[in-house]
Formats: structure tokens, sequence, C-alpha cells
């Protein structure tokens, strides 16, 4: 119960300053190309004490995936079947072959022809990984990873960038 009251507070709170986030969108890095980065590199990763990541980026088009490698795991935010859904993976295993923790049967939720489409990607210690889409269609998605995570200088993030991605946002 605490879990759920904290992902809603933390999507309302996410949702209310979708606004003024836009206004940040000059201070991040863009990408057209797959990266990898520590998490450590990351200018604007701001955790929480019982969180390993907390990031916000921008979505153009609704299918590159972005793996963040932590403790020896690989959780995953992707699509699942097609374009039009995304899922969370424990494993990036479970990604190659779409068996989500969760998934969304929602439509597209991201416009292709601009970056309207705010995400910020948690991971927590305890294994709680969640995400949260602000905009005209929100989207909330958690998964209890049943993973423990500590915070390593090996931690990376990496994004199959298919299309322009705007990563490392303020918060």
């Amino acid at each position: 119960m605490y879990n759920l009251k904290k992902i809603l507070f933390f999507a309302i709170f996410s949702i209310a300053f979708s606004q003024i986030s836009a206004n940040c969108v000059s201070q991040c890095k863009q990408t057209k190309e797959n990266i990898s980065v520590k998490v450590a590199n990351l200018k604007y990763n701001s955790p929480r004490n019982d969180e390993i990541v907390r990031l916000k980026l921008f979505y153009k088009e609704f299918y590159s995936p972005l793996v963040i490698r932590s403790s020896g795991k690989n959780v995953t935010f992707g699509t699942y079947q097609t374009a039009k859904k995304w899922g969370l993976y424990k494993r990036f295993e479970d990604y190659n072959v779409d068996s989500p923790c969760t998934f969304t049967d929602s439509s597209p939720v991201f416009n292709e022809k601009s970056f309207l489409k705010e995400v910020t990607i948690v991971l927590e210690k305890s294994g709680l990984f969640f995400v949260v889409i602000s905009g005209d269609e929100d989207l909330i998605m958690s998964c209890n990873t049943g993973f423990e995570f500590w915070a390593s200088a090996d931690d990376n993030i990496h994004i199959a960038a298919y299309s322009p991605i705007l990563y490392d946002c303020p918060i």
C-alpha cells in the first residue's frame, strides 16, 4: 500500500509540473543513436535515499527501449508486442521474448512531431521499478522486480534510440 501511495503522489506531482518541465528541455542532452551512459555521469540523476535512479527523459516516438543496468541486473522499459503498447521488464532477456512484468494496452501516447511526452523513470533499491509518462494521456506503470539493488560505479543506462530522445533532463 505504501508503494502505491508513493507512486500516486509522484504521478500527481509530475503531472502538475509538466508545464514547468517544458522550460527545462533546453538543458537536456539529445541523442539519435544508441548510447550507454554511466549513471554517475548523468548530471540530473536525482535519486532519493531509497533509489538508484530517478531520471527524466522526453521521447519523440514510442519504440526506443531504455535499459538500466545495476547490481548485475538489467531492468527495461520498452515496447510490448507492438509499438502501441509499453512494458516494464525485470530482465532484458524478458524484453527479448516479450514477457513483461507489467504492460499497457493503451494507444500510442507519443507524438512523432515533437517532444511532448515527459517520461520519469525510477528504480528503487528495494526493486520497485516504475515509469510515469505525463501529458495528454497520462500513464503510470510499476513492477516489483523481486531484486535488491545497490548503487555502484558500474551502474549504467542504455538507450536504443531509434528516433531522437532527450535525456538527462532536470527534474
